[in-house]
């Protein structure tokens, strides 16, 4: 178990076993103004700067210790993405960025890019018939990718419906209205192949605090 400590001049990658004694790794990469994002893809730990303004920036290490900077992703200035490992290769799912340089003027991304190296990616749109939306939850599971909720963006929202795909490109809906309250910003964990939904947010200042647990889909999705 590894997390990057960052609110310190600079980042620190810090160790664990079990989850109660931590140890530090080392420092994380060079750290500039944008959001990281970090992802455990093909026994690396890869950490991507994303910006609305900037391009983005990546590195990689094998140990914490030695990172390498890796070539400029494609999908270009974005900020407020999901990264998810599904099919043995990283998906890379929305997000949004400013069209003018101006940080108040922010677009929704509706699209997905995917790689099987970390290098070399491939772009996909979205063939949607949902709105868009921003801060909602995506896990990979059962040979498919889930996007859940979110909101919170210039669409509207929240939602608490629920959506799948294989491709990354299109998408099927799985619940128009899941049973818990619509939200944005919950964390989804994938545990003994049961997808788990916890807490998020209804509003700037409106928290839930919940737990909610999907165990099973129709044979027809798997």
């Amino acid at each position: 178990m590894v997390g990057l400590r960052g609110d310190l001049p600079v980042d620190e990658l810090w160790g664990s076993d079990g989850g109660e004694t931590w140890s530090k790794i080392g420092d994380g990469p060079p750290r500039t103004s944008g959001d990281r994002s970090a992802v455990v893809f093909r026994d690396r730990l890869w950490i991507f700067q994303t910006d609305r303004i900037e391009e983005p920036l990546a590195w990689t290490t094998e140990d914490g210790i030695e990172w390498t900077e890796a070539p400029t992703p494609p999908w270009g200035p974005r900020g407020d993405v999901s990264l998810v490992v599904h099919d043995d290769r990283l998906w890379l799912i929305g997000g949004r960025r400013s069209p003018d340089g101006n940080p108040n003027h922010l677009v929704e991304i509706n699209d997905t890019w995917v790689t099987e190296d970390g290098v070399t990616w491939e772009h996909r749109d979205w063939d949607l018939n949902w709105p868009s939306r921003l801060y909602y939850g995506v896990v990979a599971w059962q040979g498919r990718l889930w996007l859940v909720g979110g909101g919170a963006g210039g669409s509207g929202g929240p939602y608490n419906d629920v959506w799948t795909s294989t491709d990354g490109a299109h998408w099927e809906q799985f619940d128009a209205e899941a049973p818990w309250d619509a939200r944005f910003a919950m964390s989804l964990v994938i545990h003994d192949d049961k997808m788990f939904l916890f807490a998020g947010k209804e509003g700037p200042e409106q928290f839930f605090n919940d737990v909610w647990l999907l165990e099973r889909v129709e044979p027809s999705l798997r």
